[in-house]
Parts: C-alpha cells; sequence; structure tokens
C-alpha cells in the first residue's frame, strides 16, 4: 500500500524451463514500479528496463533499471494466488533476478485488525443463524384458558378451521384431553385429571400455602353463605310459599326476588373483586355475573337460571367449581350445609 513502510520480501519459484536463480531479499521498493502491473496486461520482455527516472511511473524513488532476465511464474503460482475475499484470482505474480531492488508484492491473505469491536459483532451477526424462538407462551396461554373452560364447563366452542386456536385444540385431542363433538370440545376423563393437577394451588395439607392458595381459601370461606343465600334465591324464584309453582304472574313478587339477587350480587362483588387481582383467572367472573344480573333486571328471566346461557346460576356453579379445583376439594367432600 502507499503509505506502508518499505518491506522486504523474496521470490524463489521461476518458471519452468528458466535457469534457477538464487533469491534475494527485495528492499527499498515502491508501490509504483511498473513491475506491480499484471503480466498478463502489461506482457512479459526479453529484459525489463524502466528507467531510474520517468514521468509515466508517477513515483518519485524509482528503483534502479534491472539488466537480468524477468522471469514469469509457473501456472501453479499464477493461477492460485489468494485475495482478502477468498476469491482465487487470476493475477499473475512476477518474479525478478538477483540484480532487480525493484518492489515486488506478492499476493497474499491479507489479515485486517479491526479496531471498532462492535463492527466484528455486528459483522458475526451475518453469519449467525437467528435464534430459534423458545416455546411459545401465548400457545400456553391458550391452552391453560381452553383446558380450563373445559374443565368447570364441561364443554367449549371448537375453535373453526383458520383460527389461531386451532392447532392448540387439535392438540388436546391428540393427547386425549378433549374429544370432538360436532362443534364443540368435550373433556375426556384423562382431560379431567390433568386440569386437576394443573389449576390445582393447594400444597401439602399441614404445611403453609402459597399466596395463591391463601387467597382462594379466604374466597371460599366468604363464598359458602352466599352460596346459601343465592340457593334459597333461586328456589323462591322457581317455587312461591307453600310449594306453588310461580307463574311470574306477580310482577311485586318476582321483583322482591330479583331485589335480592341485586343485594347477594352486591355483597359477591368485594369477594371477587379482591381474588381476581390475586388470581387471575378468577377476575372474569365478577363481569360475568353483573352481566347477567342486569339481564335479569331488565325483565329477562333466563338469565337468572337458564343453563343454554350464562345466567347467573351458571356462572355461579362455575365459579363454585373453581374454587374447589383450586383447593383440590370435591364436592362431595363439602357438609351438606354448603
Amino acid at each position: 500500500m502507499p503509505d506502508s513502510p518499505e518491506q522486504s520480501t523474496s521470490t524463489s519459484v521461476p518458471s519452468a524451463g528458466t535457469p534457477s536463480v538464487n533469491s534475494v531479499a527485495i528492499t527499498h521498493g515502491t508501490w509504483y514500479s511498473r513491475l506491480t502491473m499484471p503480466m498478463w496486461l502489461a506482457g512479459v520482455p526479453e529484459r525489463q528496463m524502466t528507467a531510474v527516472s520517468s514521468s509515466k511511473i508517477g513515483a518519485r524513488n524509482v528503483a534502479p533499471a534491472s539488466c537480468t532476465p524477468a522471469t514469469t511464474p509457473s501456472a501453479d503460482e499464477s493461477m492460485s494466488s489468494s485475495t482478502s475475499s477468498g476469491v482465487w484470482s487470476m493475477r499473475q505474480v512476477p518474479r525478478t533476478g538477483a540484480e532487480s531492488r525493484a518492489f515486488v508484492p506478492v499476493p497474499s491473505v491479507v489479515v485486517m485488525t479491526v479496531r471498532d469491536p462492535t463492527a466484528v459483532r455486528e459483522c458475526s451477526r451475518v453469519d449467525e443463524p437467528e435464534s430459534q424462538p423458545e416455546h411459545q407462551p401465548r400457545e400456553r396461554e391458550v391452552e391453560d384458558r381452553l383446558l380450563h373452560e373445559l374443565r368447570v364447563r364441561g364443554t367449549a366452542p371448537d375453535p373453526g378451521e383458520g383460527s389461531g386456536d386451532r392447532t392448540v385444540a387439535d392438540d388436546l385431542v391428540g393427547r386425549g384431553f378433549a374429544i370432538r363433538r360436532r362443534s364443540v370440545l368435550m373433556l375426556t376423563p384423562a382431560g379431567r385429571a390433568e386440569a386437576d393437577v394443573r389449576f390445582c394451588l393447594a400444597g401439602t395439607p399441614g404445611t403453609p400455602g402459597t399466596p395463591e392458595e391463601q387467597a382462594v381459601r379466604a374466597a371460599y370461606d366468604r363464598f359458602l353463605p352466599l352460596n346459601r343465600a343465592l340457593i334459597q334465591i333461586c328456589n323462591d324464584w322457581q317455587v312461591r310459599a307453600g310449594g306453588v309453582t310461580n307463574d311470574h304472574q306477580d310482577p311485586v313478587y318476582d321483583w322482591s326476588v330479583i331485589d335480592r339477587l341485586v343485594a347477594h350480587d352486591s355483597a359477591t362483588g368485594p369477594v371477587l373483586r379482591s381474588l381476581g387481582r390475586q388470581v387471575s383467572r378468577f377476575a372474569q367472573y365478577r363481569e360475568r355475573l353483573r352481566g347477567a344480573r342486569r339481564h335479569v333486571e331488565a325483565d329477562e328471566h333466563d338469565w337468572l337460571l337458564s343453563p343454554r346461557i350464562d345466567s347467573y346460576h351458571t356462572v355461579w356453579m362455575q365459579l363454585h367449581e373453581d374454587l374447589l379445583l383450586g383447593l383440590g376439594l370435591r364436592r362431595a367432600e363439602e357438609s351438606a350445609d354448603d
């Protein structure tokens, strides 16, 4: 290079048929000598005569004239030069005799020192494969939501073709946790067993529970009297005093029951809001119960007891089941009063 200090090198491989020439160090060379021109462009004269001073050279210090025969490298030398980019060059490497003092560059692999370490890191990313994504958290979240819904409801809508949840549903079916019936998924015994383990928050009996378990247990203790009150409300909605079926022709009576439902829902609110802040899966129940209650207040009476929709009683049963699931309890283990 033009800014490089003076270098020394040697040559030792003549072309075939050329008498052997002892190699010596070549010093005080200049990058602008004509001998740096590729031989296939300039040709090889019988004798290389370079003037000491020439306006065509473009250098201030030119090596003395060479009176030795110029030699041409062998085919192996001229066809196998390596560049810094790793591409094989067709450039020929000129050789000179012992009397020449012209600097002759020898093709070589250039080792570059990169002073900016960030440049190395940036370049290294080109050849590095992209990191493989870890297990998708959304897929696990969807699976938990779907399996939990199956556990507390017994069924769940089957995601349609092209839905992002379809793959998760296929996986649950493939693992035997659910079966397909028309457009719904149904929980299997294996799926129930899996859900009982996955969603149970209770620890070893006799040991302090986790904050989540303690929150569910506290909510369950407050839930039990509210459950008894709702059972009575639902009973009075269907049957009047004396065992007479309520035909809903008496609005005064019906509204007396609805008023009790509204008071019950207001008492339930703080319990579920506190629980939902500590265990996220319970956050859904507050709004679902409130929505069903509003339908009842709007004279849509099916929203109190109908099992075909998310009525107040339907959502309440799911909440009850979820509390038992979180504590690892069965309905049969509850007292008769509960």
